[in-house]
């Protein structure tokens, strides 16, 4: 690091007193211990002093001796130019973190030092005040923050120890002159005045204040005893400037100090920025004085030691208070699979592994895992680049690169033969657009359709195997083939998949009258036959199984028939059907073949005996294929924290007992500390044994309670259904979720003796009292009892005794002190109540302090409700039985969560989905048919009426408790008014479902002079109303009559004819008549014939026309 310039102009100490530094730094002519570092020792390795006395002579008799012999003290007239200034007070920041420390030695002269707190218990220093090179540790350290001539703010704290260096220690190496003083841990000073933060700065942050900025320096110096007026080094004085010199491991000044070992060796260097008081240096050395060639100050400078990346190690050690420091973290981090990207350098010299100085250039590598590849990055020098190296410049601020990988990806297509033959079920489904990653393992599973069965797979590959598994490589097309097929069961011969044909073999020639069906029959299985009378008669069938039985009738005049298996050309098996004596339902058993789809062929062959003319089939039995397809894998497994403490709850949507169909047998649960991603993970996890659901019927929610958890711990879940045969679903996603550490305090009043409000410290326990909430009550007499609990809300209510003998106690949410409640009243009142600040919902850790007074008390803690119903997540629904309506339904949430029953549901409509609170402010109310809520898990249905048939409406769902706590939103599903039917030709009264009203609609239906004596008339009295007001039908024809009623009061409509206004029809007459009419013919006279549709739309004329009606719809189609 090159030297800077010095500052010129300013005029600095006087020559040194070489002879008496030269004593005290262990110089030529000084009697000096020998001491050496061990080879290979971090020179900046801590050394810890021995322990030091507490108690002995009086501190002010140290000083005042001091005072009376000052020539020991090596002190020297002050320069003329003297700018240090005295700071009185001195108890506001920073003055009172800088201290005045006296020193004392088993065999030397007391020293005086001046030193800052780094931490409540620390105070950093030069290394020669805790290790002098000539008489060793100190063995007294008498600490005074803020010292003010002969006022001490905060006291006077010995040390029970210090620190120093090894290479300081042990070679007397000035590069590591530095140490620091640490007081008794119970000593409260430290809190009392805080602390100065520290760090190491970068050359590019101290360049702020060089030459021109602003550093300050300030310490307890003896040669301004005179100018102090009382005592020894009594008085603060602090000097400002800019930095002259910047080094490694050295700050240069010309801010004025002391002269010699003085009393300012130790002071902080510190800068002010904004408000922030950042101690980058220790005054060590003089510009007078003596200064070592190992150094890097500046000649004719004040100098001290820069405080590095080491020092600020040990700094952290001694004190427990992190640095401060201009590195900043560059984080590195990816989507997809794949490693974070690699950096290089790893960190910038003076950080921290992977922290960096403003404007470093840091080349990355990234790594993509197998199967993927580099998609893009952000956040670098250039986004837009997609090889696997970048650069980034480090800014002044926290920093994220991100590698963005993505999965090799190949097209997979799968079709189905014939159509409706069967499916495809693919486990997992899709994980790119348009295929599978490379790599991805996928199981195809065959599901075929009733009397159908796969016979095998082509394209990509070719098998019989169902399932189909396979590792995608690259681009694939995939068929599977399904035949018509008997599966397992009993089929009578007169079965249609059977094939009766006449279809002569060798040596066989065809003869007599072939088959004959004899469709009732006593004897054989049904009391059906197909008899043969021809040699060579054939019946050919298809079956899906592992073997098959055929029913036959055994006979003297039975023959033999050869069995054939897939076109084979030699019999897989010859059935002798003959017998002495008839016998009904002979059955014969195949052996066991291949299970899949065979072919078989019964053929009619001679027999050896005369008399044998006959062969037979009456029924056949397929041995079934075992089940082997399984559970579908549940894919939307979620895991949260459970109510009770060490517990898990897990909700998803039950699969079914193959893929989706039906109802699975059982569950397999599962847990760890790591997810459960492979097969692997899943023989290593734990199962769950206790509190599984039965499986409910695929498509229904199912939840359950893992208990028993480590409470605070996280794990990983896993499930999978099993079918009745032990086939295995898939494996789940994996969720994880915090076991619940405690129980906390739910809705209600909770006396100060439940369990779960925990007291640290001695509070006595009054259980039979008149006053408080069920006469019992925690008191606490000492300060610093504390009483801690969790609630799940949004508040609490402490209830206390308020009493003239009641002090205070500090209220803590979540860490953070909230307020000091003040107990005390003249009179005393029991149950006094103090209402929480509102934190956001859910659980929180309160703990209560006494913070002062004699006495302070719990009685009771109240938990409001504050818990909302859960939202619903499962609103659904399609279109309903009449036009314009659609149907609902949900399962009912509770009135806490999922606990209780909720007191009302609040319904609402939108053209587009409903997924934020102003959406739902927007959307329209459904006032009309909305359900009373049942308990939780109660299903819930609704009809939503009026409408605009065939229209998409977006619905919500949320449930109120009974003080107001409104449920989350539910899901936005898009639902279709059910549409109308179109009218036919012919006359149609006003009542019909396919002519919908929408807005304010009375119905009449005794109206004798009206067509069938109803009427429909709408009214409205404002402009917004009649726009409510409309008629919708559709109608297949070509024109159509309106029916209404003209009349003083009538107003005026528009009429549209598929979406388009053809005319505005008025119905005003001076007198009323009853069935008037208009026909579209007047606005479209060559409508061509199809399906229309027509709404009619009410126009706000004036209050004393409000009305419109209708009385029937004509529908014609003339030609």
């Amino acid at each position: 690091m090159n030297a800077r310039t010095s500052l010129p102009g300013k005029i600095l100490r006087a020559a040194a007193l070489v002879v008496i530094v030269a004593s005290l730094f262990g110089m030529p002519g000084a009697a000096v211990p020998a001491r050496a570092q061990a080879e290979g020792t971090d020179p900046h390795t801590p050394v810890q002093s021995p322990p030091l006395e507490q108690g002995g002579v009086d501190h002010q008799t140290l000083l005042d001796s001091m005072a009376a012999a000052p020539g020991e003290m090596s002190v020297v007239p002050l320069p003329e130019n003297d700018d240090r200034i005295r700071i009185t007070p001195t108890d506001s920041i920073p003055w009172r973190y800088i201290a005045q420390i006296l020193f004392t030695y088993p065999s030397g002269p007391n020293k005086i030092c001046t030193g800052y707190f780094i931490g409540p218990h620390t105070i950093v220093t030069a290394g020669h005040c805790v290790y002098d090179p000539v008489y060793g540790w100190t063995n007294r350290a008498d600490v005074t923050p803020g010292q003010d001539g002969t006022t001490q703010p905060y006291g006077m704290a010995q040390a029970i120890l210090t620190y120093s260096t090894d290479a300081w220690v042990n070679s007397g190496d000035p590069l590591y002159d530095y140490g620091a003083v640490q007081l008794d841990p119970s000593a409260t000073i430290g809190y009392s005045t805080g602390w100065m933060e520290y760090g190491y700065f970068s050359d590019s942050y101290l360049g702020n204040y060089y030459l021109t900025g602003t550093a300050n320096l300030a310490g307890y110096p003896m040669d301004k005893d005179a100018a102090c007026g009382v005592g020894t080094a009594a008085c603060l004085w602090w000097d400002s400037g800019p930095l002259t010199q910047i080094s490694d491991t050295h700050l240069s000044y010309g801010m004025d100090t002391d002269f010699g070992d003085a009393g300012q060796d130790g002071a902080p260097i510190w800068v002010n920025d904004g408000g922030h008081f950042y101690a980058t240096g220790i005054n060590l050395f003089d510009a007078g004085g003596f200064v070592f060639p190992e150094t890097d100050c500046l000649s004719g400078n004040n100098c001290g030691l820069r405080i590095t990346p080491e020092m600020a190690v040990n700094f952290t050690t001694w004190s427990g208070q992190g640095p401060v420091t201009d590195c900043y973290t560059l984080a590195l981090t990816h989507t997809g699979e794949g490693s974070d990207p690699a950096a290089d350098p790893i960190k910038s010299q003076g950080c921290a592994p992977g922290q960096y100085l403003p404007g470093t250039i840091i080349s990355l590598t990234a790594s993509p895992a197998a199967h993927w590849e580099m998609d893009s990055w952000t956040g670098t020098n250039d986004d837009t680049s997609t090889a696997l190296t970048n650069e980034v410049t480090m800014p002044a601020s926290y920093h994220t690169v991100t590698a963005n990988y993505r999965l090799i990806c190949y097209a997979f297509s799968a079709a189905v033969t014939p159509v409706g033959g069967g499916s495809i079920y693919f486990n997992p489904p899709s994980n790119c657009p348009g295929g599978y990653g490379e790599g991805a393992t996928v199981e195809l599973v065959g599901l075929a359709s009733s009397g159908y069965a796969l016979k095998n797979w082509t394209g990509s590959l070719t098998s019989t195997s169902n399932p189909l598994t396979f590792t995608v490589s690259g681009p694939m097309s995939i068929t599977a083939n399904f035949v018509p097929a008997l599966s397992g069961g009993t089929y009578d011969d007169q079965h249609p998949a059977f094939v009766y044909a006449p279809t002569p073999v060798p040596n066989y020639p065809t003869i007599g009258t072939n088959w004959t069906n004899y469709p009732s029959f006593g004897g054989p299985y049904l009391s059906t036959l197909h008899l043969s009378k021809g040699l060579g008669d054939s019946a050919t069938v298809t079956i899906y199984g592992t073997g098959f039985k055929l029913y036959y009738t055994q006979g003297a005049n039975r023959e033999k028939m050869d069995v054939y298996l897939d076109d084979g050309v030699t019999p897989f098996a010859t059935i002798n059907m003959y017998g002495t004596t008839t016998v009904w339902k002979k059955l014969w058993t195949s052996p066991a073949i291949p299970a899949g789809v065979h072919t078989l062929r019964f053929v009619h062959v001679d027999g050896t005996l005369p008399g044998q003319i006959y062969a037979d089939i009456d029924g056949l039995i397929v041995v079934p294929v075992p089940d082997i397809v399984p559970p579908a894998a549940i894919s939307n497994l979620a895991a949260a924290t459970g109510t009770s403490g060490g517990s898990v709850n897990l909700t998803w949507t039950a699969p079914g007992d193959d893929i989706t169909a039906g109802t699975a047998t059982s569950y397999l649960v599962r847990y760890s500390a790591s997810p459960i991603t492979s097969e692997s993970a899943w023989n290593a996890a734990t199962p769950i044994t206790s509190g599984l659901p039965v499986p409910a019927a695929g498509g229904s929610p199912q939840s359950m309670t893992a208990a028993g958890l480590t409470p605070g711990a996280t794990f990983y879940f896993a499930v999978r259904a099993k079918d009745e045969v032990a086939n295995q679903g898939g494996l789940s996603n994996s969720p994880d979720a915090a076991a619940q550490v405690v129980i906390p305090l739910g809705m209600g009043v909770h006396d100060d003796n439940n369990s779960n409000i925990s007291y640290g410290g001695a509070w006595i326990y009054y259980p039979l009292i008149t006053g408080p909430y069920l006469k019992t009550l925690h008191l606490s007499n000492t300060v610093g009892n504390s009483a801690t609990f969790y609630y799940s809300g949004a508040s609490f209510t402490l209830t206390y005794t308020a009493a003239a003998n009641r002090g205070k106690m500090d209220v803590y949410i979540d860490n953070v002190k909230v307020a000091t409640l003040n107990m005390y009243s003249l009179a005393t009142v029991w149950q006094k109540k103090w209402i929480s600040p509102t934190v956001p919902m859910g659980i929180h850790t309160v703990r209560l302090v006494h913070f002062s007074g004699t006495y302070v008390d719990v009685d009771a803690i109240t938990i409001p409700d504050s818990v909302p119903p859960a939202a619903i997540i499962n609103l659904n629904g399609a279109s309903g039985a009449a036009p314009g309506s659609v149907t609902l339904t949900w399962d009912a949430v509770g009135d806490d969560g999922i606990s209780g029953t909720a007191a009302s549901y609040q319904v609402r409509y939108s053209n587009t989905p409903i997924s934020t609170e102003v959406l739902w402010t927007a959307a329209t109310p459904i006032t009309v048919g909305v359900p009373v809520p049942g308990p939780f898990g109660t299903p819930e249905t609704m009809t939503v009426t009026g409408l605009f048939p065939g229209n998409t409406y977006y619905f919500s769902v949320r449930a109120k408790d009974d003080v107001g706590n409104l449920g989350g939103l539910s899901n936005s599903p898009g639902l279709q008014a059910a549409p109308t039917s179109p009218l036919a030709v012919g006359m149609h009264d006003d009542p019909n479902p396919n002519i919908v009203y929408l807005g304010a609609w009375t119905f009449y239906p005794s109206l004798t002079v009206s067509y069938g004596s109803t009427l429909h008339m709408a009214t409205a009295t404002t402009t917004g109303a009649a726009a409510n007001n409309q008629v919708i039908f559709s109608f297949t024809g070509n024109r159509f009559i309106l029916n209404y009623v003209k009349a003083p009061n009538r107003g005026i409509v528009d009429v549209y004819l598929d979406g388009i206004k053809v005319t505005t029809l008025n119905l005003y007459n001076s007198t009323t008549i009853w069935r008037a009419t208009w026909d579209s013919e007047l606005v479209v006279p060559t409508m061509p014939y199809g399906t229309h549709t027509v709404r009619l739309q009410q126009i706000f004329v004036s209050t004393t026309r409000p009305y419109m009606d209708v009385d029937a719809i004509e529908v014609r189609n003339d030609p």
